[in-house]
């Protein structure tokens, strides 16, 4: 039983260690002040722009709602098409972000050395990032004393 208890605490452990690792690479790959200081603006044609929740009746009554976007781009001559409405798009979308938008022109930030790389917003999804940050911490805690905590149980439960 001890083994069982052991394993089941090192793997909640490492859970908890896959978060705070996913948060962090996630945070240092998409550094937002960077972006907004080496990323240039350019005008762009939007030419639609709307969220779709991904509910499937076949995974239950629930989805996640995704930005489906478009927009076209120049720079230096070469057109580029891109859906990118922000950095972490895929953890969170800001419904008010995408409702603002209007089919017609706008601006985006783009990669000057990969000019197919583009966002129309540079922030962060500060609540989401935190909020997997605190889920990572939680769950190495919860990893490193749940064999004591499944223990202590135990053996209360054998004395009854």
């Amino acid at each position: 039983m001890q083994t069982i208890s052991t394993l089941k605490a090192f793997q909640v452990f490492l859970i908890g260690i896959g978060l705070l690792l996913i948060t962090l690479s996630t945070y240092i790959h998409f550094n937002v002040q960077e972006l907004k200081t080496s990323w240039k603006h350019t005008p762009a044609n939007l030419e639609f722009a709307y969220i779709q929740n991904r509910s499937s009746p076949a995974r239950g009554a629930w989805g996640k709602d995704v930005a489906i976007l478009k927009y076209n781009y120049l720079v230096l001559g070469k057109q580029y098409t891109n859906n990118r409405l922000m950095p972490l798009d895929f953890i969170f979308i800001s419904r008010d972000k995408v409702d603002s938008l209007e089919q017609g022109k706008i601006n985006i930030f783009y990669n000057p050395q990969k000019p197919q790389e583009s966002f129309i917003f540079i922030e962060y999804p500060l609540v989401a990032l935190s909020l997997m940050f605190l889920a990572g911490v939680a769950s190495s805690f919860i990893g490193i004393f749940l064999g004591r905590i499944i223990k202590a149980l135990l053996s209360l439960a054998y004395k009854f």
